[in-house]
Formats: C-alpha cells, sequence, structure tokens
C-alpha cells in the first residue's frame, strides 16, 4: 500500500491526506469535519489514476473495495455524510490480495 493516500470527511476540504504504508493491515484515528457538508466522501488514491471505493461503506463492517486502474469512477465513498460532526472513528485498511493485476482491500470504520 506504500505510495497510496487516504482522504476524506475528517478535514475541511479535503486538507488531511494519511500516506498509507507497507503495513498488511493499518489503523487509523480520525474525527469527522463535515460540519459544512462539503467533505462528505472519502478514497484510496494511487499513481495513474487508480482509486479504491466503494459506493457505501457501512459503519461496523469489513467492506471490500473496488479496484479501479483506470480511475473510471468518481473513486469516493459517499458514505461520509452519516459521519458525526467531531466525532471520532477507528479506520482499519487491510490488504486481503496483493497481486499486480487485481490487488484487494477492505475498510472498516467503527465510531469510538
Amino acid at each position: 500500500m506504500k505510495g497510496l493516500w487516504f482522504k476524506g470527511a475528517w478535514a475541511s476540504k479535503w486538507g488531511d491526506i494519511i500516506t498509507l504504508t507497507d503495513e498488511a493491515t493499518q489503523t487509523y484515528i480520525i474525527t469527522a469535519d463535515n460540519a459544512d457538508d462539503t467533505c462528505n466522501e472519502f478514497g484510496i488514491f494511487g499513481s495513474s489514476g487508480t482509486v479504491w471505493y466503494h459506493d457505501s461503506v457501512p459503519f461496523d463492517t469489513e467492506t471490500e473495495l473496488t479496484y479501479c486502474k483506470d480511475g473510471s469512477t468518481s473513486g469516493n465513498a459517499k458514505m461520509a455524510e452519516n459521519f458525526e460532526f467531531g466525532a471520532t472513528y477507528e479506520v482499519v485498511i487491510k490488504v486481503t490480495d496483493d497481486s499486480i493485476d487485481a490487488p484487494k482491500l477492505t475498510i472498516k470504520i467503527t465510531k469510538q
């Protein structure tokens, strides 16, 4: 996952970008900052238009992200509107398949 960026609703205007590491499982604590509803999405992005996303990520559920090598989608998950402004969340990102052609990531978001 080194070289991928995780960004979204925990910072105004996508200002806080987390650079992922090579660890197979990564855990982050974020605080939702989407009071004006202008930052109500998130995504994991890479170089050359690669993106991982899911149309809807339910809380407390490990969800597989869709890999789009050509960036053919917006790359953003529109679930962050459910983030409670000011609340803290644990985000766990896992690599479940590290193949070059079809890598797989999962994400689980839990309110603290």
